[in-house]
């Protein structure tokens, strides 16, 4: 397809005329180039290819307006099947170890996992896969979200934050216990780049859920340790039961939010100004022995305490099989919170 015609789309995406669109030809150029290279003979030609060139183009143009740069750093990626081993380790020699190897349409951390050798790429490799998986390159940071309700011109009504200190994929796969909170404010950094993914998705009168990295170190091609790196956009509530974490963490109704927009593009029934808190999240699996048993939990945190209840089976693989919610007010009140719900009691105790 001729590289005007998929411009010509890109524009309909962004709303871009003139100047500005042109300058925008080399992400058009690019994708189409990589779509075309990884283009299976199956696929019909021409037009289904330049309209996903110009969505690809158009996604990477979002990330450059959330990161303030003219050309962002898209993570390195590979389709692996049982053929490409060679292909494989073409890429890892290009990132480098770890790389995180994932179903193509999966969900969470199920079945994803993190290569960190030559030994634990070929046993991957020797198992047998029935769906394709993707292969990236690891980055090492800390995942937070920048979550809300937009308004119609894609100015957030309301908004918060979530930290999930520990991979999922680590939990999954090491069959820990999960730990996040939604923060008591959101870094100055933080709004500021979450600001600009709303403006730059058009993400107007709706709920938006959206991830970055916060980078553990340096990263070439990155940032500098500390930077926010996106990660993915959704625009929808946040899962599970993240929703009922942001509500006693800053004292509202995300849904009356919600419904205030939909009905007056303005907030009209709840305040932003009451108490602030942590709001923590802490699992528990019934394959561990815990130190400290459900009553002395409920004993301690009674009054902090929000919600405490068992975990559907669907969602216990990430979150746990018990939960309990607490609204803490200091970072060291919150984490001590978590070492007391997940501490394991020793071996003997176990045992006995």
């Amino acid at each position: 397809m001729d590289i005007e015609l998929i411009l010509q789309k890109f524009a309909v995406f962004s709303g871009l005329t003139g100047e500005e669109l042109q300058a925008c030809l080399p992400y058009c150029r690019d994708a189409m180039e990589q779509l075309t290279a990884k283009r299976r003979s199956a696929l019909p030609a021409a037009e289904p290819l330049g309209s996903a060139a110009a969505a690809l183009a158009y996604y990477r143009w979002c990330l450059a307006q959330m990161s303030g740069s003219s050309l962002p750093h898209v993570g390195a990626a590979a389709l692996v099947n049982k053929d490409t081993l060679a292909a494989a380790k073409a890429f890892i020699k290009e990132v480098g170890y770890p790389v995180i190897v994932k179903p193509d349409n999966g969900c969470g951390a199920e079945a994803t996992y993190k290569l960190r050798n030559l030994k634990e790429l070929k046993a991957f490799y020797a198992e047998p896969h029935a769906v394709p998986y993707i292969m990236e390159e690891f980055i090492n940071g800390t995942i937070v979200s920048f979550d809300g309700v937009a308004d119609s011109h894609c100015v957030p009504l309301f908004y918060t934050s979530n930290v999930f200190p520990t991979p999922l994929i680590d939990i999954v796969n090491s069959l820990g216990d999960l730990s996040y909170w939604t923060q008591k404010t959101v870094p100055e950094e933080l709004r500021d780049v979450g600001f600009r993914t709303i403006k730059a998705f058009g993400a107007k009168s709706r709920f938006f859920h959206c991830e970055f990295f916060r980078l553990n170190e340096d990263k070439e091609g990155l940032g500098q340790k500390g930077d926010y790196v996106a990660l993915e956009v959704n625009m929808r509530p946040a899962g599970g039961y993240t929703p009922d974490l942001i509500n006693y963490a800053n004292s509202v109704d995300c849904y009356q939010i919600w419904a205030d927009m939909v009905c007056y593009d303005e907030l009209r029934h709840e305040k932003l100004d009451l108490p602030h808190h942590y709001c923590v999240y802490a699992g528990r699996r019934d394959c561990h022995t815990y130190k400290h048993s459900h009553e002395e939990i409920l004993a301690r945190y009674g009054r902090q305490m929000k919600m405490c209840d068992r975990v559907p089976d669907v969602l216990s693989l990430d979150m746990g099989n018990q939960m309990y919610v607490a609204t803490l007010d200091t970072a060291t009140e919150r984490d001590a919170f978590v070492r007391y719900v997940q501490e394991q009691a020793s071996a003997q105790a176990a045992k006995d």
